[in-house]
């Protein structure tokens, strides 16, 4: 019997920053795209360019996972909101995202917050909904040309065990 390669999860670190959006980028560009209109598609690059992601890293929690020392997933923490959560393609339905939701939400429920919020897009609405997420808001961004982007907004409350 083989033994499964360790995750590690760490904070993430500037040294990162190309490796992480080589990670965002391919997984917009394999996930997305058979999914969302080309400008949508350019939208969310632009949205979750290296100098947001550099932002995420110095204003608040961006987690990354590690396998083989390479980076496979990454999720921010900004305040109460969740932000670009990516797996890589190669490994997703693996439990590597939900172990980054997990983690953040215990760091903001150790923060004193009650409630994590965040966007949804359409090809991870299942992944949200089945960690609890509730629905709030249906949003549609035009991005000319006749192209949108379609997402949802989204909160979950957070319990905490003496709750």
């Amino acid at each position: 019997m083989t033994e499964s390669p360790k995750i590690n999860i760490r904070s993430s670190e500037i040294d990162d920053l190309p490796a992480l959006s080589r990670l965002i980028f391919r997984t917009i560009e394999t996930s997305y795209s058979g999914v969302y209109p080309p400008r949508a598609i350019a939208f969310l690059k632009q949205f979750h360019s290296e100098e947001k992601v550099l932002q995420r890293i110095e204003t608040g929690v961006t987690l990354v996972a590690e396998q083989d020392s390479q980076l496979i997933a990454t999720a921010s923490l900004d305040g109460q909101e969740i932000a670009a959560v990516f797996v890589d393609p190669d490994r997703q339905r693996f439990g590597f995202g939900q172990l980054l939701m997990l983690d953040l939400e215990e760091r903001a429920r150790k923060n004193g917050l009650r409630e994590t919020v965040l966007s949804v897009s359409l090809p991870s609405k299942k992944f949200y909904e089945r960690l609890g997420y509730q629905i709030v808001e249906e949003r549609i961004k035009d991005l000319g040309d006749g192209q949108s982007l379609k997402f949802w907004k989204a909160k979950k409350r957070l319990i905490s065990p003496t709750e």
